[in-house]
C-alpha cells in the first residue's frame, strides 16, 4: 500500500478501509469526511494536480474489478462529491477540468472509458439513481450540468 504523497491528507470518520495493492494519492487538500469509505482492486491511482479534493458523505465506494482496473485520474481543483452511494466499477474512469462536483445519492458509474473534459461540470442529483452504463462516455465543453432523479444513459 502505498499513500499520502503531498499535503494535508485527512481522513475523518469511522469505518476507511483499502483492499488492494497500489493505492497513491498525490497532490494536497485530500480530504475524506464520513463513513464507509471502500476502494477494492489494485492499481487504484487518484492524481489531483489542483487542491481541494473532498468526499463527504456516508457509504462512498470505489471499486476497481479486473486486471485493467487502473487510471483513476482526476486533474484540477475543485473536484467534490457529497452524498451516500458513490460506486465507480471499470477501468480508464478520468476526470479533467475543474469544478467536478456531485451531489445527491446513488451515483453510480459502470463500464470502462468514462472521461469528463472540460470545466464547470456539475451533476445534481436530487433524488437517487444517477446511472451511467456502457463504455466510451464522453462529455467534452464546458458548463454541463445533469439536475433530476432516474437519470440513466
Amino acid at each position: 500500500m502505498e499513500c499520502c504523497q503531498g499535503s494535508g491528507f485527512r481522513v475523518q470518520g469511522s469505518g476507511f478501509r483499502v483492499q488492494g495493492s497500489g493505492f497513491r494519492v498525490q497532490g494536497s487538500g485530500f480530504r475524506v469526511q464520513g463513513s464507509g469509505f471502500r476502494v477494492q482492486g489494485s492499481g487504484f491511482r487518484v492524481q489531483v494536480q489542483g487542491s481541494g479534493f473532498r468526499v463527504q458523505g456516508s457509504g462512498f465506494r470505489f471499486r476497481v474489478q479486473g486486471s485493467q482496473g487502473s487510471g483513476f485520474r482526476v486533474q484540477g481543483s475543485g473536484f467534490r462529491v457529497q452524498g451516500s452511494g458513490f460506486r465507480v466499477q471499470g477501468s480508464g474512469f478520468r476526470v479533467q477540468g475543474s469544478g467536478f462536483r456531485v451531489q445527491g445519492s446513488g451515483f453510480r458509474v459502470q463500464g470502462s472509458g468514462f472521461r469528463v473534459q472540460g470545466s464547470g461540470f456539475r451533476v445534481q442529483v436530487q433524488g437517487s439513481g444517477f446511472r451511467v452504463q456502457g463504455s466510451g462516455f464522453r462529455v467534452q465543453g464546458s458548463g454541463f450540468r445533469v439536475q433530476g432523479s432516474g437519470f440513466r444513459v
